[in-house]
């Protein structure tokens, strides 16, 4: 749209700098180049988000805010998806939305898991911008305790029977009255993997509906990229998992299995 000369102001220190005029939206009202940095002599530093420079007698500091910044940020890329979404929109193009099922599942049972997929679509993102709305307080998790005190190693400890007995009671009384729900018999989880098992195919559409209660209960996504829903077998760290138990993956042993036989002492 054109360039305008303004006075920029930093503290006691006051330079007029050319701006490039556009009609685009941005979350920062002007964003500073070169010419401003050069002008000033600053010395920058985007991982500590401050800039230094030479003021007559001393080095001034300017720090940005840490919240500020990320604000900013966030706003940029929901603006970026919602302006690729209307754009989509106004040419037509949708994005397809879809499952891996599994192909051997029996009709009546795939026709039901299809139709709790359809129900539970806010679970699911499609693309990484869907996914950003998860509770802070969730994920950051704080130590109880004093810096002050040198830490020991412990050394390790077993429960004895009593103590377990008296435990799986107070769990199962906590079960009976719905304070918790039991998950680990139906789910295997490792870091970002996990596995929902069911033994019998008409009740793994209620084993997933207890766990997509969690995953909305505390605002997490899955990336339906990596899904798999109704399998019999798959692969979930390094191993397949069937309906017959855990096996080697043939992918990890076919190097071994390869290997030839030793002809001298060298290859021993």
């Amino acid at each position: 749209m054109g360039q305008v000369k303004v006075p920029v102001q930093t503290r006691s220190e006051v330079v007029e700098v050319n701006f490039i005029v556009v009609d685009a939206y941005s979350p920062y009202i002007a964003i500073m180049a070169r010419p401003w940095l050069h002008a000033m002599g600053i010395v920058p530093s985007t991982l500590h988000l401050k800039v230094k420079y030479p003021s007559r007698d001393r080095v001034e500091e300017l720090i940005r805010s840490q919240s500020t910044v990320r604000q900013c940020m966030v706003a940029a890329i929901r603006h970026q998806a919602e302006d690729g979404s209307s754009a989509s929109n106004k040419h037509g193009k949708y994005k397809e939305k879809y499952f891996q099922v599994g192909a051997q599942l029996p009709p009546q049972e795939k026709e039901e898991l299809m139709k709790f997929l359809k129900g539970n679509l806010d679970v699911f993102s499609w693309n990484t911008y869907e996914a950003l709305r998860i509770d802070p307080s969730f994920i950051c998790h704080h130590l109880n305790v004093n810096p002050a005190v040198v830490p020991r190693k412990q050394s390790p400890q077993r429960s004895s029977k009593e103590y377990s007995k008296a435990v799986k009671e107070e769990v199962i009384k906590l079960k009976q009255v719905g304070a918790i729900k039991e998950l680990g018999k139906s789910i295997e989880v490792y870091v970002d993997d996990m596995v929902v098992k069911s033994k019998v195919v008409s009740k793994h559409v209620g084993n997933l509906g207890n766990v997509f209660e969690t995953l909305r209960k505390y605002k997490l996504c899955l990336n339906t990229s990596k899904c798999s829903f109704g399998v019999g077998s798959g692969k979930f760290l390094g191993f397949m998992v069937t309906h017959l138990g855990i096996k080697v993956n043939p992918d990890q042993v076919k190097a071994i299995n390869s290997l030839q036989p030793p002809r001298n002492l060298k290859e021993v």
